[in-house]
């Protein structure tokens, strides 16, 4: 099969806005939005199909590029991935016209999800340059491979939440002077990993030689989810 790429953007929004009297607007949003992006690798050969005993997290895709010859594969974290970013929320915001004052007040709530996965190395790399006869492809006839790199697929599964509220008030003074005021509140709230798949380091602990005790063969001063003190699934 051939090399596709599969992106797609959607986006919604829908709103309210109610005359509560002729002094009083409130006004209220809902939005969400969701970007995918996939991108499939070609379907050449995998590494059972030419009879390399090796495993592969991408059946049927090699990387094998060749000095002075050929190139099997390319394009190393970026073939058979893909990447989902969904954002969805809602604010509501109330106006409030008081004799020489505008009063407005508000709140919102935004929820981030990004899931991805990038294939780095997952397929496996393996490289002939000729170092051991002298040409790539007669290294390639002889199955001396230069450099062999593998790793798992990178993964990135995180959640956030954005919350705030604002009160605030234009203060027409007299016809040549106006103030505007207020006070916003937008707490920070760290990014989860449903899968646990993070960690914290401190140079105190690493230098009193202090372990998890959730993952107790890690090096001293690393903390994982299910250790005292470690935020949830937070970092």
């Amino acid at each position: 099969g051939g090399v596709a790429s599969h992106d797609q953007s959607n986006s919604m929004t829908i709103g309210h806005t109610w005359l509560i009297s002729p002094s009083v607007v409130n006004s209220f949003r809902i939005m969400g939005n969701r970007v995918s992006a996939i991108k499939p690798g070609a379907s050449i050969i995998g590494v059972n199909d030419v009879g390399i005993n090796a495993y592969s997290y991408q059946p049927h895709y090699l990387t094998m590029p060749v000095s002075g010859a050929f190139s099997l594969g390319s394009g190393n974290f970026s073939q058979n991935s893909f990447a989902y970013t969904t954002t969805f929320g809602a604010n509501d915001d109330i106006t409030v016209v008081k004799g020489a004052h505008q009063f407005a007040f508000g709140a919102y709530y935004m929820r981030s999800i990004e899931w991805s996965v990038a294939q780095a190395w997952s397929g496996g790399s393996y490289t002939i340059n000729g170092q051991t006869t002298g040409t790539g492809m007669s290294d390639f006839f002889m199955g001396n491979v230069s450099q062999f790199r593998q790793a798992n697929p990178n993964p990135l599964n995180l959640t956030q939440n954005f919350v705030g509220g604002y009160v605030q008030d234009t203060w027409k003074i007299n016809p040549k002077l106006t103030m505007t005021y207020g006070v916003t509140w937008s707490p920070f709230f760290a990014m989860s990993f449903p899968q646990g798949d993070l960690y914290n380091f401190s140079l105190a602990k690493f230098y009193a030689n202090q372990k998890s005790t959730a993952i107790p063969g890690a090096p001293a001063g690393f903390t994982y989810p299910g250790d005292a003190g470690f935020n949830g699934k937070s970092g």
